[in-house]
């Protein structure tokens, strides 16, 4: 009997061990009142931090996230993105895990009920790989698929009162039992397949939770809704049809952590969501209905997946205070999503910039992760206005953000000094309409604009907070209509001295970006004056960037001993492309012999302007050497 009750008694050691090993190592906890999450091995506070783990693959004639498509699953690229991660510190990658909704190459394809056993044999690998990367997971559905059954139960209680799809889905008893569904059949087939547990941080039910507030029952002020947990609400009574999605979203939360929790007892779960449109107004979500509060309240989640993008209209503190964060510090928070387009932020230094101070400011309300949206470069045509993910532009935010460079995220100042002489600086105009003052074009913000309210002539003067060494200028316009505008710019130095930095006459539109770039840079500028001296449209702009430029040599300056002309080559057969008012400074960088038989000097924009009707400074001698 002996004999056979050792063996045995091993098993069970190996089993009691197995088990351990396989537990998920992230928790979350409660510290003086602050939810956190931990290290269950060592008790380490531990902050999520990596990438968006998207890849996009053209499939037919748009792009696609098929990370785990079954003809584009590739381990060596997975393992070699996960190598680079952790060599700069990074520990969790979040991956969408049925962007890929229908197909057969996909999660689900018509005609085929349930879920493509291949695509999940990919899934259950790609923990693997974590694994043995040590890089942590967070699996995150972005809807309900379409096919395998799910859609079509998700829809079953659609009706006249009730719209298909996302209003369905979160608000009736059939989108309860479709989740239920997908994550049940999901679950058990990851079960069957040595899914590597103890590398995933959690599991997100949706991507981003919203309802359309423009379709019913949410359009309805009238009528009685039973939703899918059996309760009936009054939508005449505004917190009645508030409570009526918050209940089912709880129900849902509820059922599904269970059925995951059967599988991997140790997991997190958690949702997300972009920021609410209340109490501070703002754009984000368009007309999407998103309430989160009381989900903070109430819903038993582990904890909460909020996004939240340093080049919306509303700053991190704002968006805290709409998700519900400061009545609820004891929910653990990650930053599933953040980042910003070039669309927004055109400066690769600023946007970098803007969102390490972003992570720091936020660390105050009580968010506890970052995960940068994207890792590789979008491929050409993906993206409109691509974002500044953490492989683009040389690599920038892989360093700029890396634990490794970053220890403490949280930590204010921890990044390099501005690249933003507007920064901090004041604005004046020739006119504001009331709502559009002039620092609007200076608050790094491309959704405000200063609007003059009339025609041109219009301008804004900026006083920067202390003077620096201007590199480059750029101007967004808000322009309606299209047509031919004359832009002056004026860079103000600290003596007293004004310098002509652009004179630019052409066809504009709205949003184009005029930019000014002064090669070496112009030291001690205290300010800019940006005119629209002509043009078809009401001055206004969106932004105006001054940035520094890191050089320290002196500029030749040349000064106007009365008003002349600026010409497009170095000739006087051609005619003027610009003036250069009396007393004006203006930037020469080089000087060249025309076939006129004067010596010019080249200026910022391509201008000409002759040696002989100009002063030139001590600077200017050496140009022609250069």
């Amino acid at each position: 009997m002996r004999r056979s009750l050792l063996p045995f008694a091993l098993l069970l050691v190996l089993a009691f061990t197995t088990a351990t090993q396989a537990m998920n190592r992230i928790g979350v906890r409660v510290v003086q009142g602050e939810g956190a999450f931990y290290d269950t091995v060592t008790g380490d506070r531990f902050f999520p931090r990596g990438a968006n783990y998207v890849d996009f693959k053209l499939v037919g004639r748009r792009f696609e996230d098929r990370p785990l498509a079954t003809d584009t699953f590739d381990p060596v690229r997975i393992a070699d993105a996960f190598i680079l991660l952790k060599d700069f510190g990074y520990n969790t990658v979040r991956v969408f895990f049925d962007l890929c909704n229908t197909g057969s190459v996909c999660i689900t394809g018509p005609g085929r009920e349930g879920l493509n056993p291949d695509y999940l044999d990919n899934m259950a690998e790609f923990t693997r790989i974590a694994r043995d990367h040590d890089i942590h997971v967070l699996f995150t559905s972005n809807d309900i698929p379409d096919h395998g059954g799910y859609g079509e139960i998700a829809n079953r209680d659609a009706s006249e009162m009730i719209e298909g799809y996302r209003n369905a889905h979160y608000i009736t008893r059939g989108g309860i039992d479709a989740f239920t569904a997908y994550w049940r059949d999901l679950m058990a087939a990851l079960a069957e397949r040595d899914t590597a547990w103890e590398a995933v941080l959690g599991w997100s039910l949706v991507n981003e939770q919203w309802t359309f507030s423009q379709q019913p029952p949410l359009s309805l002020d009238q009528g009685m809704i039973t939703n899918g947990t059996g309760k009936t609400y009054d939508l005449s009574d505004p917190e009645q049809k508030r409570r009526m999605i918050t209940d089912n979203l709880i129900a849902i939360s509820a059922e599904v952590s269970t059925i995951i929790k059967a599988t991997d007892p140790d997991a997190l779960v958690t949702m997300g969501f972009f920021a609410p449109r209340f109490p501070n107004e703002t754009g984000i979500g368009g007309d999407w209905f998103v309430d989160t509060e009381p989900l903070l309240a109430g819903a038993p989640l582990d904890f909460f997946d909020f996004h939240a993008y340093t080049d919306t209209d509303l700053g991190i503190a704002g968006q805290a205070e709409n998700f519900g964060m400061p009545q609820h510090r004891d929910k653990a928070v990650i930053m599933g999503e953040v980042g910003s387009s070039s669309a927004y932020i055109p400066r690769l230094q600023m946007a970098l910039r803007a969102e390490q101070i972003w992570m720091a400011q936020s660390c105050d309300e009580g968010f506890d992760g970052w995960l940068h949206w994207g890792f590789y470069p979008f491929p050409p045509g993906a993206d409109q206005h691509p974002p500044y993910t953490l492989l683009s532009h040389d690599r920038t935010f892989l360093e700029g953000l890396a634990p490794i460079n970053r220890p403490d995220p949280c930590l204010k100042g921890d990044y390099e000094p501005s690249v933003l002489l507007t920064e901090g600086a004041t604005a004046t105009a020739s006119r504001s309409l009331p709502g559009h003052p002039p620092d609007h074009a200076i608050d790094a913000n491309n959704e405000t604009t200063w609007e003059s309210g009339t025609e041109a002539p219009g301008h804004v003067e900026i006083a920067f907070a202390e003077p620096g060494r201007l590199g480059e200028v750029n101007i967004r316009l808000a322009q309606y209509p299209e047509g031919e505008t004359r832009s002056i710019i004026t860079a103000m130095l600290a003596d007293g001295t004004n310098v002509l930095i652009g004179d630019l006459t052409r066809n504009t539109k709205d949003s184009e970006v005029l930019s000014v770039r002064l090669p070496g840079g112009l030291p001690d500028v205290a300010g800019l004056r940006v005119e629209i001296a002509a043009s078809p449209s009401w001055v206004s702009f969106y932004e105006i960037e001054a940035l520094r430029d890191p050089g320290k040599d002196a500029p030749c300056l040349l000064t106007a001993r009365t008003a002349v002309n600026l010409r497009g080559d170095a000739s006087t057969q051609n005619p003027p492309v610009g003036q250069l008012p009396a007393s004006m400074a203006v930037m020469a960088f080089r000087a060249v012999d025309g076939a006129d038989g004067f010596t010019w000097y080249r200026m910022t924009g391509n201008a000409f302007v002759r040696s002989d009707v100009v002063a030139a400074g001590p600077r200017c001698a050496t140009l022609r050497a250069e």
